[in-house]
């Protein structure tokens, strides 16, 4: 116990360091890079369609479709503000009935200039829609950031973040959880409990940044 004090410790303290260094300033909306705009452009995305059959699952009449989007890392690169609304006009179009973000929605690497703010990054999000919700969870990121920033900025526009939360809702007259746990540099108890609740009878979507989770589920269910 005391080991993984002192690791967690050792997280915050480097966090606090990261955030001291990289954080300010956070004020441009459009992203801009300055002389590093032609040397730091994103290579184009690439929406990527998976077809996943749950044994166990309900038999829809129709799959549930579920845009996933995470580790957008706004303004790790130049015209990533409009490459963000590019992205969301593309996912709209697939007329997802839920989606999630999971996480690392700042940029927080020391060097590349432009810091594009949590509530910019939100307002973009927010318009996409979709039937069952839009939820978030945070990334580390997020956290190096400042979580409370970014949790007030996503939820002003109407996003839920799941921290340490489990949602419910129907499709197809068929009851789903969904279960948001956070970056596992952030543990805490309740996120394992979280996990160890679940039941292989009733179909639950865990949204989590880190796959490391994924361990922790219980035995025997299908993941």
């Amino acid at each position: 116990m005391q080991q993984y004090m002192r690791k967690v410790a050792g997280r915050r303290v480097r966090g606090r360091l990261t955030r001291a260094i990289t954080r300010p300033p956070f004020h441009d909306e459009l992203g801009r890079k300055g002389w590093l705009a032609e040397v730091s452009r994103a290579q184009r995305h690439i929406i990527r369609r998976l077809h996943l059959e749950i044994a166990g699952w309900p038999q829809w009449r129709r799959p549930l479709r579920v845009a996933f989007l995470s580790d957008l890392h706004t303004d790790s690169h130049s015209d990533d503000v409009v490459r963000l609304n590019a992205i969301i006009h593309e996912v709209a179009a697939l007329a997802p009935d839920l989606v999630l973000y999971g996480g690392d929605y700042v940029n927080m690497q020391p060097f590349g200039g432009g810091r594009v703010p949590p509530r910019t990054i939100a307002a973009i999000l927010s318009r996409l829609e979709a039937p069952l919700g839009c939820f978030a969870i945070l990334g580390n990121h997020d956290y190096v950031y400042g979580a409370r920033a970014v949790i007030d900025a996503l939820e002003h526009h109407g996003i839920p973040v799941l921290d340490h939360a489990r949602r419910s809702m129907r499709f197809q007259n068929y009851a789903i959880d969904l279960v948001g746990v956070p970056d596992a540099g952030m543990t805490r108890g309740e996120a394992y409990a979280l996990l160890a609740g679940l039941s292989a009878e009733r179909p639950t979507i865990v949204l989590a940044h880190d796959p490391v989770w994924f361990a922790h589920l219980p035995t025997g269910l299908r993941r």
